[in-house]
């Protein structure tokens, strides 16, 4: 069986991953604002996960980058930088400005200490280049490691969890696609992957993986109500339940032909960026009452706006590169 996840597929999953973040953002927004109805909380709740997808492809896509270009040269984290940083920087200001009509704190935008996803991504890129490049023999071991500090780190700083819960599914991305490559493990890798990974498509699987991830949500309940610090290992958990469900689901369902998903995975780092300060213009431009009305305006409009800064950003890049080599 072919289990190589190809690039327009990926898409697909990004593209989803994106829906369920800014809905899981959205929900919340509803709720703040005075509805507790159990559909908005349960798709804040829940669409949270979205972001391991995030962490899985991320993980995934650059396995598959090396391999395809048989090396990690000099200007990998160069490459990751002009496709996440740099946007970041470029959204998050023009963020800054409109809302508060000035960047409050150079620092912390610079490090993007106010947006866990940049700030985390950016350091496992890190990790990654280093062991790719000069401990490719304890790679896995090193950033099996590298992660579990860091996400312990968190923890003990009391950062808001986001930091540290799905962390794991980098790792995931990571050893399933030196699965798919057919690398040499050792006993280590082996052992973690069936830990980590259940990659085997059968409805069977599917069944189980959904059973598996709503008794464990319902635990994660009980738990937390009960203010039981042992919900957040639960939590991880049902992360690596959570990536492994849907890549199940997705690959038993076979419903990745919509293109509009697929393209809402090309510019998912633009919705992920975009969709709280769309959500704000949208509501105070328009003003309309309702709170559903104005959720599916400001996914409309964060659509457009991520869909143009992307092809602007794209052709701005190109633009770049073609008069440096001249």
């Amino acid at each position: 069986m072919d289990r190589t996840i190809d690039i327009e597929t990926s898409y697909f999953y990004r593209g989803l991953a994106a829906f369920s973040v800014i809905v899981s953002h959205y929900a919340k927004w509803y709720m703040e604002n005075g509805s507790y109805g159990i559909i908005a909380q349960l798709m804040s709740t829940i669409g949270r996960y979205g972001v391991a997808i995030f962490l899985f492809f991320s993980g995934y896509g650059l396995v598959m980058s090396v391999h395809k270009r048989n090396r990690i040269d000099k200007g990998f984290l160069l490459r990751r930088f002009g496709t996440v940083y740099i946007p970041y920087l470029m959204i998050k200001a023009i963020d800054e400005i409109i809302t508060y009509g000035k960047i409050r704190n150079l620092m912390k935008l610079f490090f993007a200490l106010d947006n866990w996803y940049i700030a985390t991504i950016i350091i496992f890129y890190i990790m990654f280049y280093l062991l790719y490049r000069y401990l490719y023999k304890y790679r896995i071991k090193f950033l099996f490691l590298g992660i579990l500090v860091y996400s312990l780190l968190a923890f003990g700083l009391r950062l808001n969890e986001a930091w540290y819960l799905s962390n794991i599914c980098f790792l995931m991305g990571v050893l399933y696609s030196e699965f798919i490559l057919n690398k040499e493990e050792d006993g280590f890798h082996i052992t973690l992957r069936k830990i980590l990974l259940f990659t085997e498509l059968s409805r069977k699987m599917l069944y189980i993986f959904a059973t598996l991830f709503v008794f464990l949500y319902l635990l994660y309940l009980y738990l937390a109500l009960r203010e039981m610090s042992f919900y957040l290992i639960v939590k991880i958990i049902i992360s690596i339940v959570f990536v492994n469900l849907v890549l199940q689901m997705i690959g038993q369902l076979k419903i990745r032909e919509f293109n509009i998903v697929k393209y809402s995975g090309v510019i998912s780092l633009e919705l992920y960026l975009l969709h709280r300060l769309c959500l704000g213009l949208s509501s105070n431009w328009f003003a309309i009452d309702n709170r559903i009305c104005n959720m599916i305006l400001g996914c409309v409009i964060t659509f457009f706006v991520s869909g143009a800064f992307n092809r602007l950003y794209s052709v701005a890049t190109k633009t770049l590169k073609r008069i440096l080599v001249l």
